[in-house]
């Protein structure tokens, strides 16, 4: 780490690793207010990777979203994070949950968002608490 900051977000990422589910974003969340590069995607935001080390040594997003401006680098890029994007574009049927037993569903990137789709288990053949 090149400063106290830095030493203190790289920590931090690690940690939020074993909790993934800080790391997900809320599904079709928007403020109505905010700054490009405070981390969060605000209404007129494309993405918004934060601050530069964050943005391009932590979480590499700076190949697809332009940290100053908070759009994509290029027309054709619709993701700049997330286990169901790579190369800034959304990845289609990628395994990205496996299954926890016969009543989950392994679930796979849809190709149109850039998170894994909710867990899912066979209600249907399954009793309610059988993973």
């Amino acid at each position: 780490p090149t400063s106290y900051e830095n030493c203190h977000v790289k920590d931090l990422h690690k940690r939020l690793a074993s909790f993934p589910c800080l790391l997900k974003p809320m599904e079709n969340f928007k403020r109505h207010w905010g700054v490009c590069g405070d981390g969060v995607v605000d209404e007129n935001e494309q993405c918004d990777c934060g601050f530069e080390e964050l943005c391009s040594e932590i979480t590499q997003q700076d190949k697809c979203c332009n940290m100053n401006t908070c759009r994509f680098k290029k027309a054709e890029y619709v993701c700049s994070m997330g286990e169901c994007c790579k190369n800034c574009k959304f990845l289609s049927g990628n395994l990205c949950r496996d299954n926890h037993g016969d009543c989950d569903i392994t679930e796979v990137c849809n190709g149109t968002y850039n998170e894994c789709p909710d867990d899912v288990v066979r209600k249907k053949i399954c009793p309610q608490n059988n993973p």
